[in-house]
């Protein structure tokens, strides 16, 4: 599904993103996201020192959903979709030294898009949203 621009600039602009995976057993695992950028009409990429849960669930089962959330206006997105590619990007050595061990590589996860949720913490219906399509130049 083509992922319209208001998910984009809501991402861009305030929003929390939470990305949620499931090993091959559906026991799930939701982390906390970086940047997000478009790479096609109906994929895209985050960025985040992911913890190695999500890794190893996204290895194992690469459906995931990608949460898009403005909490102060309680208005968001939810993206169901696959994770098609993990990339491996900045990695850091020795950065939290004598600490517990923390994710020191970034990782970037392509996701292809199947669905475009509504999300808020508000009830709603969890529909598929629709846009209008951008004019025909």
């Amino acid at each position: 599904m083509r992922v319209p621009a208001p998910v984009f600039r809501l991402a861009k602009e305030k929003a929390r993103l939470l990305l949620a995976s499931a090993d091959s057993g559906g026991i799930p695992h939701l982390a906390s996201a970086g940047a997000m950028k478009r790479l096609s009409p109906e994929r895209l990429e985050v960025r985040a020192w992911f913890c190695p849960q999500t890794l190893a669930n996204l290895h194992e089962n690469s459906r995931c959903s990608l949460v898009i959330w403005d909490t102060a206006a309680d208005e968001g997105y939810q993206l169901v979709g696959e994770a098609d590619a993990v990339r491996q990007g900045a990695v850091l050595d020795g950065y939290s030294p004598g600490e517990a061990p923390l994710p020191q590589v970034e990782y970037s996860v392509m996701i292809h898009v199947d669905r475009v949720l509504e999300f808020r913490h508000a009830p709603h219906t969890d529909a598929e949203i629709t846009f209008a399509s951008p004019p025909r130049s």
